[in-house]
């Protein structure tokens, strides 16, 4: 069990998709058990509750994450950077946006409106009898296991897709029922 756990965070990139930090990668560095809670520690020292990493972050192939690292290499005055600060760097389709002039006067826009999309994901999930039969033999240490069934599960492409799509429907949808 413990041997998963490593295997689980090991060499795995993270980007925010949500909070402060949004567009930032993140490379793991160790996995934390603080008073029963599961965290996830990044390079950067920041850290997030397990349970909440796929709310918060989605992960990234590391070839991604590199370009993404050298794209800040390339693109920064010459200063000193640390590899840490090199991670931070949104990733290039995100700096590219920002350079237009839609992007610019979106991005100053004082009075923004908060709305939110909703995504839904087919998962398959054991029936409820056999986890209280799993329970019964092993008891809570299920609950890693049962949570890394379902996460298996995720195809991070198909979820990019799904909320590519809902933004898209979401920005006709909106904007043409208020005009």
């Amino acid at each position: 069990m413990n041997m998963g756990e490593l295997v689980q965070y090991e060499n795995k990139y993270y980007q925010w998709v949500k909070g402060d930090y949004t567009g930032r990668i993140e490379t793991v560095a160790d996995n934390l058990d603080e008073n029963g809670l599961n965290f996830v520690v990044f390079e950067s020292g920041k850290r997030i509750n397990a349970d909440l990493l796929l709310e918060y972050l989605m992960e990234v192939p590391e070839h991604q994450a590199k370009i993404a690292e050298e794209s800040a290499i390339e693109t920064s005055q010459p200063s000193i950077l640390s590899p840490v600060d090199n991670l931070h760097a949104a990733p290039p389709p995100v700096k590219q946006a920002s350079n237009s002039p839609v992007m610019q006067l979106l991005l100053n826009q004082k009075n923004e409106s908060k709305n939110s999309i909703e995504v839904s994901l087919e998962i398959k999930i054991p029936r409820k009898e056999m986890v209280d039969v799993l329970r019964n033999s092993f008891g809570e240490e299920i609950e890693e296991d049962l949570y890394q069934y379902i996460h298996n599960q995720l195809d991070y492409s198909a979820i990019k897709e799904a909320v590519q799509e809902k933004i898209k429907k979401f920005i006709t949808e909106y904007y043409e029922s208020n005009s």
